[in-house]
C-alpha cells in the first residue's frame, strides 16, 4: 500500500521531480558548445538564428505529468489522507488536466512558431528584428500584441526577486479582419544602457519576446527567449528600417 507522505510533502516532492526533468531537457536540447567570447553561440537556436516555440511538447509533457499525478492521487486516496490534502491535490490534478488540454488544442490549431532573427545577437543601442513564422496561420480578429521585456532574476536573497528592468510593446492592429496571418514582424529598439543577457548562479537576466492575439478558435500565444549582448554594432543594423510601422497604430499595446 502506498505510504501517505502528508498534505505538503507529496506536492513538494512532485514539483521537485518536475523541475529536475525540465532542467535535464534544457541541458540536453538547449545548449551547444562553449564560446566565451560569443556567449550567444552557446545555445543552438540562437547560433542558428531560429528560435522555436510550440505548445505541443509542453502539452504532451503536461498531459503525461497530469496522468501520472492523477494516478498517484487516486492511489493515495485509499490511504485515507486528511480532507484538506484531498481537496488540494484534486485541485492540482484538475489544473494540470485543464492546462494540458488547452496547450494541446492550441498546438493543433497553430502548430510550430519559429522566430527567424535578423539580428544575432541584438545589441544595446541597436535593434532586435526578425519575423515569426507560424506553420498554421491565425485568422486575424483583434490586434496582435508584441511585447519585449528584460527580466532580472536575483536569487541572492532567501526568496528570489524578479524585476522587469525594461519593457516595450506594440500592437499590430491594421490587418483587415479575417486576414490569414502566417508572418508576424518583430522590431524593437534596444536602449544603449540595456542590460545584456546573462546567466550566473544567483543572478540571471533574460530577454523575453511574448506575442499574443485573440483569434478564431484558441487564442494565439508564443514566447521566445532572445539574445541581447554587448558586441560590435554594424551600421546596417543600427539603421535597419521598421517593418511594423505600416501595420500598427501609435497607441501602446495592451499586454495581458
Amino acid at each position: 500500500m502506498l505510504k501517505w507522505l502528508g498534505p505538503w510533502e507529496f506536492p513538494i516532492a512532485f514539483v521537485a521531480v518536475a523541475a529536475a526533468l525540465f532542467k535535464i531537457l534544457e541541458l540536453l536540447f538547449g545548449r551547444g558548445r562553449r564560446n566565451p567570447g560569443k556567449p550567444w553561440l552557446n545555445r543552438r537556436d540562437w547560433a542558428a538564428g531560429r528560435v522555436k516555440y510550440s505548445d505541443s511538447p509542453a502539452g504532451t509533457l503536461l498531459a503525461v505529468v497530469a496522468v501520472i499525478f492523477t494516478g498517484i492521487f487516486i492511489a493515495a486516496i485509499f490511504t485515507h489522507p486528511p480532507l484538506p490534502a484531498i481537496v488540494m491535490l484534486s485541485v492540482i490534478a484538475a489544473l494540470l488536466d485543464w492546462n494540458a488540454i488547452r496547450l494541446v488544442r492550441r498546438a493543433s490549431q497553430y502548430g510550430l512558431s519559429v522566430l527567424e532573427l535578423k539580428t544575432v545577437p541584438a545589441v544595446p543601442g541597436g535593434v532586435l528584428a526578425g519575423t515569426i513564422q507560424i506553420s498554421r496561420p491565425l485568422i486575424y480578429k483583434e490586434a496582435i500584441n508584441v511585447h519585449l521585456a528584460c527580466i532580472n532574476y536575483d536569487d541572492n536573497l532567501p526568496t528570489m526577486v524578479i524585476t522587469t528592468v525594461w519593457q516595450e510593446s506594440y500592437a499590430l492592429d491594421r490587418y483587415p479582419p479575417g486576414t490569414q496571418v502566417s508572418e508576424i514582424p518583430v522590431y524593437f529598439r534596444i536602449p544603449g544602457s540595456a542590460r545584456p543577457s546573462q546567466v550566473n548562479r544567483y543572478d540571471r537576466t533574460e530577454w523575453k519576446l511574448d506575442v499574443r492575439a485573440t483569434a478564431d478558435g484558441s487564442p494565439y500565444r508564443a514566447w521566445f527567449m532572445v539574445p541581447v549582448f554587448v558586441t560590435e554594432l554594424p551600421a546596417a543594423i543600427r539603421d535597419m528600417p521598421d517593418p511594423t510601422r505600416a501595420l500598427r497604430s501609435e497607441k501602446p499595446a495592451a499586454h495581458q
